[in-house]
């Protein structure tokens, strides 16, 4: 299903996209290479937001994510959704072969957008680690089915 994230493409549409902004000379490296990690930075003096250079992993922010997100909305007056649903017998969606989920997007036009894909990418992920599919990312992280398989306790 070509599930998995790309960094290197991510990350160079964050170049392009701050490109287009007008990369901001506190956004390029000391070596005067333009730099991929982005952040948003609020100036309280002026009460507007700036594209920067970010200072740590934890502020880098995807800017065409940023810009679908905003857009969305803006447009729609709402943020953006996903999910992947199951499809009810009775659904007009289950009159298709072998469907047995449904990607449903708000707004619709997410679909054919990097920030959609992402969001279905995620959303299976979590899938697949609550239902023990892949195993735990984190010390600590169980799946429903280890939760299952546990004792009860109370408290």
């Amino acid at each position: 299903y070509g599930i998995g994230w790309n960094t290197t493409s991510c990350l160079s549409d964050s170049l392009a996209a701050a490109s287009k902004l007008g990369l901001p000379a506190s956004a390029k490296s000391d070596n005067g290479c333009a730099s991929n990690f982005f952040a948003v930075e609020f100036d309280e003096l002026k009460n507007s937001f700036r594209i920067t250079k970010a200072q740590s992993p934890e502020a880098v922010v995807v800017l065409p994510y940023l810009s679908i997100a905003l857009q969305a909305r803006r447009q729609e007056g709402r943020e953006p959704y996903f999910s992947l649903d199951p499809v009810l017998p009775s659904s007009p969606d289950s009159k298709i072969l072998h469907k047995i989920q449904a990607k449903k997007f708000a707004p619709e036009w997410l679909a054919a957008t990097s920030a959609g894909d992402v969001l279905f990418q995620a959303d299976y992920l979590l899938k697949e680690l609550s239902m023990g599919a892949r195993s735990q990312p984190c010390l600590g992280m169980r799946s429903a089915l280890d939760r299952n398989a546990a004792p009860w306790k109370e408290g």
